[in-house]
């Protein structure tokens, strides 16, 4: 430090100088330096991964697009496609022959979309107990007694009921699998009425066998 009237060096504690008595002025203290300001971290690098970068897939070329993926759909076998009332008309021209004939293809088909299916069985043996029930209403009129004709009649009536029964067992059967088929495997939305099913059962199944046929033909 210097005395600012003489210019004698002085100590850094001294006050006054020492050759001309000049009282000493103290050293303004320096600035202290501004804090360092906080910068925000940088939007467009990122700090490398553990692995290293990858490269981004390249883009797909200009004016094409990728294609999305197409839905994943059963094609099934196509059903009968014989119209109903074509049926309907075979069956009273047939005194209902047809109408037997139509039901086991129906069951053929169904057997083929449910493996499980049993309505063959079930038509088979109606179709059994129809042909004993027609053998025996061909005994009664060969039997000597009244109480043998009586019997067979009893037998006839009841062959009656397990016609029916069976009938149905098969005819619902098909629903059931018509129903589940056409709703979770190949779904058209298929919706068979009971009531429908009950009173017109083959005719109604191949209305709609028919509509599915018609569905399932390429435009």
């Amino acid at each position: 430090m210097f005395c600012e009237n003489c210019g004698t060096r002085l100590l850094d504690t001294a006050r006054f100088c020492s050759a001309c008595g000049t009282a000493v002025r103290a050293a303004p203290a320096a600035p202290a330096a501004p804090p360092p300001i906080p910068r925000p971290p940088s939007k467009g690098f990122a700090p490398p991964p553990a692995g290293g970068f990858q490269a981004p897939p390249p883009p797909p070329p200009p004016g094409r697009f990728a294609p999305a993926p197409a839905p994943v759909t059963a094609a099934g076998p196509v059903p009968p496609q014989m119209q109903w009332w074509v049926v309907l008309v075979l069956c009273f021209f047939t005194f209902g022959l047809a109408g037997l004939v139509w039901s086991f293809r129906q069951a053929a088909f169904v057997k083929k979309i449910d493996s499980g299916s049993r309505a063959m069985l079930f038509l088979g043996l109606t179709l059994a107990a129809i042909v004993l029930q027609a053998v025996l209403q061909l005994m009664i009129g060969s039997v000597s007694t009244t109480a043998m004709a009586g019997f067979l009649l009893i037998v006839i009536a009841a062959l009656n009921l397990v016609i029916l029964a069976l009938g149905l067992i098969a005819i619902f059967g098909m629903r059931k699998s018509l129903v589940q088929y056409y709703n979770s495997v190949e779904p058209f939305g298929l919706q068979l009425n009971g009531v429908m099913t009950f009173f017109f059962s083959i005719f109604y199944f191949q209305y709609h066998l028919s509509r599915i046929a018609a569905l399932k033909k390429p435009s």
